[in-house]
């Protein structure tokens, strides 16, 4: 019951992925534009993994992973689409498109009484070194209104 209220209280922009669920593979190498166009209609947003407890089997939290919802091929997998960010240097936008949309959820989630510890989020080698890379995540964190401990 709480993994239907939890996909229904993050319909709109994430999905929960069991981890037996297996990723879509397509053939899909993504244009500079593809990818802008991509993010412009939100089609790359967080699925979630939930993060269980081996001790007692409860939730403990869940990882934000990258899917593309391609209006014509259907789910594209990140193995899929990644290097084509990487070319396009478009990193900062999609973690800032992964970070604001698990938060986001995160916050939908907590309004709806779905309590989740924390939310995984990676972050690749360029945004690790971004000088602004704290502030954009501080600021994120200010905005849906959560504690630095839920990242």
């Amino acid at each position: 019951m709480a993994a239907r209220l939890v996909r229904g209280a993050a319909a709109k922009t994430s999905t929960i992925t069991p981890p037996s669920a297996p990723a879509t593979s397509k053939s899909h190498l993504a244009t500079t534009q593809d990818l802008n166009s991509a993010f412009d209609n939100r089609e790359i947003r967080p699925h979630f993994q939930p993060q269980v407890s081996l001790s007692d089997g409860r939730i403990t939290g869940m990882e934000a992973l990258a899917r593309w919802h391609h209006p014509s091929q259907g789910m594209v997998p990140p193995l899929a689409f990644l290097s084509s960010v990487a070319q396009a240097q478009l990193w900062h936008k999609l973690t800032d498109t992964i970070l604001h949309g698990s938060l986001g959820t995160m916050r939908d989630l907590e309004d709806a009484g779905i309590f989740v510890p924390q939310v995984s989020v990676n972050f690749a080698q360029s945004d690790l070194e971004h000088p602004q890379l704290v502030t954009r995540i501080l600021w994120a964190l200010d905005q849906f209104d959560l504690q630095p401990n839920r990242l």
